[in-house]
Order: C-alpha cells, then structure tokens, then sequence
C-alpha cells in the first residue's frame, strides 16, 4: 500500500479580512509547513519545496516515530517560540538553515522546536481529503 508524498497546503492572500459559516479559521504559527508522515516505518518531515527536514528537526522525527501510525499523514508547521512564548519565524530559521548534523545538536538545546498539526490526511493508509474538515479534525484529536 503506502501513501504519497504531498506538497504542504499553501495560504492563498487576501486583500481583506472576510467571515462566514462555509469558513474554519486556524492560528496562524509562523512557522514551516511541514508534512509529517510515517511512510510503512520511515518517518519524514517534507516542506513545499518537497525537501526532508529531518536532519533540521530530529527530535520531531523521533516523537513521530513513537506514535504515528504506518501509513498516516499529517499537515502542519514547524514552530519555535521565543522567550516570552510567542511564534518566532526568524528564531526558527536558525534551525532550518542548518546542514551540520552537529550543528543541529548545538541549536536544538537553545532552540527547541514544535510541529502544529493542522490536518490528517492518510491514517492508516486510508485517503482521508475527501472528507469534511471538522471530521478529519476529529481523527487528528483522537
């Protein structure tokens, strides 16, 4: 079976705010879209250029590696905080931009990451976008 690779969901810009019932509305992180899935054991962070970033997150691959289901998919961002708790994009480009795995060591104790899911796609091999998001929201918290 499996499950594909999937380019992360993009914002699409407004010129102004706007509200309706047909609309779910989510924080806004400021981080890196990231998909997060368990390929048949193989855990992988893959951002909207369709790179890994396991090399820049390891302690995210390895939490997903404890739980996440064969053949799940999820969508969300990579996130870092600052001092006084909020996003900080900047702080968390530190991270990203790194290609020394030791490196990533050094930063990962002063530059603790997250990863915010926002969607599930796949559990357990089954294709889930067809299905409303609330429903698909529901999975992601169970």
């Amino acid at each position: 079976m499996g499950i594909p690779v999937i380019k992360p969901m993009e914002l699409t810009p407004l010129s102004e705010p706007f509200d309706g019932e047909d609309y779910y509305f989510q924080i806004k992180w400021d981080g890196i879209r990231c998909t997060a899935g368990n390929y048949n054991g193989d855990i992988r962070l893959i951002n909207r250029r369709l790179n890994c970033r396991n090399k820049q997150y390891p302690e995210i691959a390895a939490a997903f590696a404890t739980f996440l289901p064969a053949d799940t998919l999820l969508d969300g961002e990579v996130i870092s905080l600052n001092e006084e708790g909020n996003p900080d994009f900047y702080r968390l480009l530190k991270r990203d931009l790194v290609r020394s795995s030791a490196r990533v060591q050094g930063l990962a104790k002063t530059i603790p990451v997250y990863y915010m899911a926002f969607d599930i796609l796949y559990l357990r091999g089954k294709k889930l976008m067809a299905k409303p998001l609330l429903e698909r929201l529901e999975l992601l918290n169970d």
